[in-house]
């Protein structure tokens, strides 16, 4: 079988729909509007305004606020999660690398695990 070209390839998928594919996502509209932080934010509040909307957030100071890529990947899981299977309740795994597959990653080890166990953390524990 002759391999496809890039643009034949887009157009295949784009044949599908991403419900069929299982590639449908969903981010809740306030975290699209506002974003959590890039970077690590100093203090223990952070608060961003788009327009009308605007995104607060608080945690202790010995957790600190959720910042970087896998807080956003996690916010993206869990709300997918929540809507495919309409419960609150979503197994994130027992160890660093059971969430890193249940969000698409490699295996991890070492300061990437801890990385996304603490910022798992910051998650959890922001209000």
């Amino acid at each position: 079988m002759a391999a496809m070209s890039p643009s034949e390839d887009f157009f295949s998928l784009e044949s599908v729909d991403a419900l069929s594919a299982g590639a449908l996502g969903f981010m809740p509209r306030i975290f699209v509007l506002t974003t959590l932080p890039h970077r690590q934010p100093e203090g223990h509040q952070f608060e961003r305004a788009n327009g009308r909307h605007s995104l607060r957030m608080c945690a202790a100071r010995r957790l600190g606020l959720p910042f970087g890529s896998y807080p956003r990947l996690l916010l993206a899981y869990l709300t997918t999660e929540a809507v495919r299977t309409k419960s609150p309740q979503i197994d994130l795994g027992s160890t660093p690398n059971d969430l890193a597959r249940k969000l698409g990653l490699s295996t991890i080890s070492g300061p990437r695990a801890r990385l996304l166990g603490s910022r798992s953390s910051f998650v959890a524990s922001s209000t």
